[in-house]
């Protein structure tokens, strides 16, 4: 027999979804120091064990008894996670993004569950790959699902409406499922801002108290709307339309951040001088971390899924359009090619036979993927309809300072950074005790790293080869870093026209 909440309104809901399906299971959801409880309840004993000990094998959360038979309970906390999600989000004022895979596991053997809040009981379908989403009870149901007044809710919702129907005129009606963006504030953001969408198309913003506070327009057009473009380029190319296993990363992150930086510039939050600059520097950050090797035989990482990725997405869309076609082109043919003939998911396979049979020749893009020496990729670009130069400059001194100062103090596989010339900011996945949190670099051996990088690469490199320890400044206080061995700087690539900034 199911326990009946004190709340006069809500055991009337409660006993009326009882009464019509004694098998539905019942989740509880509520607050619990700082996390979540989620009280089950389910009258099939041997669903209730096995799902039981799914959630404690899936989430590592294990599973405690209220002294009830029919019932059990875990305690979430915010900073849970599995995987990359969290597994429950609050979106503000009772509406909340539960992880299926982590705490409804086969949906609790059920096609329906019941959801039960402090305010709302919901009869809902449950997805077992997907968010399960809880939106508030009360005002009008909004694709957008925030802390009533959130400037970063407002800021998400306002450029999901526009991004929307930019993609939906550019690739056709969006395949996915769900229609939800979620955005909530928590310190347990894993940085100031990250999203993540799930297989039904559902997204969820991350954002630390401080970003949302340090909010402006620059903020908004430089980082806010272009991930959430990336983030809904996704509900098109990762939903109900799918890459293989076997399909590499790269392609289909990459495909997401190319896109989020192009709607940037063509919606004109990024001037082409900027989108020039970041195609360049990920460039740059990309061949820093695959050499001559190509991207084919690459492993994961975040450079190589995201800055390898969107370069090569760039240098397809510049072969694509020498014959009419762009970008969206291909990636609409892509997946039409797929919901016909492979069960509407693309692998390498499906990739080539789209390019073959749509004419398209794609040398630029192949070069790239393939290896070869910068010189010759520098010719390539040049041919193709871009402008650029590979030589040295005093940047190359920066790189050749931090690229081995970083690999020396941080514990990541990834230890890149952003170089922006208003100061060195680490990549949100590089994870660097040495420097404190959201690291920005401004000098290293007394050297402004900005504007007197050749100065601070020489002066590193004679006192390391003195001392064990060098002084850097981050975030305004002095810090000791390991001293390392310094590479002779390489020639890098400078982007002064993209080839595609024209529409």
């Amino acid at each position: 027999m199911r326990k009946i909440l004190a709340s006069a309104s809500l055991a009337v809901i409660t006993l009326t979804l009882t009464a019509c399906a004694t098998q539905t299971p019942l989740v509880q959801l509520g607050p619990s120091g700082s996390g979540v409880r989620l009280h089950y309840e389910i009258d099939a004993p041997e669903q209730r064990e096995r799902s039981a000990r799914q959630i404690s094998d899936s989430a590592q959360i294990a599973p405690v008894s209220d002294g009830a038979p029919e019932s059990f309970a875990i305690d979430v906390p915010f900073g849970a996670r599995k995987a990359m999600y969290p597994i429950v989000a609050d979106v503000g004022d009772q509406a909340w993004f539960v992880y299926a895979p982590a705490v409804l596991p086969e949906c609790l053997g059920a096609r329906r569950i019941d959801i039960l809040t402090e305010e709302a009981a919901v009869r809902t379908t449950c997805r077992q790959d997907a968010y399960l989403v809880i939106p508030r009870a009360r005002g009008t149901l909004a694709n957008t699902l925030s802390k009533e007044g959130s400037p970063i809710g407002q800021a998400i919702g306002s450029a999901s409406v526009s991004t929307l129907q930019f993609l939906e005129h550019r690739l056709g009606p969006s395949p996915a499922e769900s229609r939800f963006i979620g955005v909530t504030v928590t310190p347990e953001a894993p940085s100031g801002i990250v999203a993540h969408v799930d297989r039904a198309g559902t997204v969820l913003f991350e954002v630390r108290p401080a970003f949302e506070a340090a909010l402006n327009e620059d903020v908004l057009r430089t980082q806010v709307r272009p991930l959430v473009r990336h983030e809904l380029f996704h509900r098109w190319n990762m939903t109900a339309t799918a890459a293989a296993g076997s399909l590499p990363v790269w392609v289909y992150e990459g495909a997401a951040e190319y896109a989020g930086s192009l709607i940037s510039l063509e919606e004109k939050d990024f001037s082409p001088a900027e989108f020039n600059w970041l195609l360049g520097a990920k460039l740059n950050r990309c061949l820093g971390v695959i050499g001559d090797s190509g991207l084919i035989d690459v492993g994961r990482g975040r450079v190589e899924d995201y800055d390898c990725g969107a370069i090569a997405s760039w240098l397809l869309d510049l072969d694509l359009r020498r014959s009419g076609a762009d970008h969206y082109v291909f990636w609409r043919a892509l997946m039409a090619r797929a919901r016909s003939t492979t069960g509407a998911v693309y692998d390498w396979t499906t990739l080539e036979a789209e390019l073959k049979a749509s004419g398209w020749n794609t040398p630029t893009w192949r070069q790239f993927i393939r290896g070869g020496k910068p010189e010759a990729l520098a010719e390539a670009l040049n041919a193709a309809g871009a402008r650029v130069t590979y030589e040295g400059a005093d940047e190359d001194y920066r790189k050749a300072l931090l690229q081995p100062l970083l690999a020396a103090n941080c514990t990541s596989r990834s230890y890149g950074y952003f170089d922006d010339p208003s100061g060195v900011t680490l990549d949100v996945d590089t994870r660097c005790p040495a420097l404190p949190g959201q690291a920005r670099i401004t000098t290293v051996a007394g050297f402004d790293v900005r504007s007197a990088s050749r100065q601070a690469y020489e002066a590193a490199r004679s006192a390391c080869e003195r001392q064990a320890r060098i002084e850097v400044v981050a975030n305004g206080a002095p810090i000791g870093l390991k001293c390392t061995s310094f590479d002779t700087p390489r020639p890098s690539f400078q982007v002064l026209d993209s080839g595609v900034a024209a529409q």
